[in-house]
Formats: C-alpha cells, structure tokens, sequence
C-alpha cells in the first residue's frame, strides 16, 4: 500500500500517515495504547528525522535516528521548566 492511511491494533496502538510499499515513511503519527504519541518523520517504520514524543509526564521535541535519540533535544516536564536533554545508548542524559 502507498499513500496516506490509518492502522489500527487490537492493544490500542495506530498509525496514521505516509505509507510506502506498507511501510511508514514519510511524515506520521503513532499512538501508543498508554496514551503516549509520537508525531514527526519516519524512515523503514521506525522515527527518524525530527520528531515529538508526548507523553504523561511531559513532551520531548528532538532529532532522532533509528528510534533513538541521537541529537541533543528539549524536554518539556508538566511541572516546571524545559530543559535540554540527549539520550544516548539508551541512557537520558541531562
């Protein structure tokens, strides 16, 4: 499939967005069945590019590679101020 659509999943999960030969490329959104979203670009299904992941305790913009946050990026908390942050092998550093 190539195109713009929508999939849906049995544990609350979606994708909405660009499509390539079935796989998410391009600009997309992908909610998670805990409420937890990430909106931005996607390379070979998985975030790549500049992207924005919201969750319940906060919202994180940033550059990411394969998934992982590779770039330094801004953390938005619910409480109190944003701040820079990098993730990097897997780990947050502030």
């Amino acid at each position: 499939m190539t195109g713009v659509g929508t999939f849906f999943w049995i544990a609350g999960e979606s994708y909405e967005g660009t499509l390539v030969d079935g796989d998410y490329q391009g600009t997309g959104i992908y909610r998670w069945g805990n409420g937890s979203i990430y909106e931005g670009k996607f390379v070979d299904n998985l975030p790549n590019g500049l992207g924005s992941i919201y969750t319940t305790n906060g919202n994180f913009e940033g550059i990411w590679v394969d998934w992982m946050n590779t770039e330094v990026g801004v953390f938005y908390p619910n409480e109190g101020e944003a701040y820079t942050i990098q993730l990097v092998d897997g780990e947050w550093i502030i």
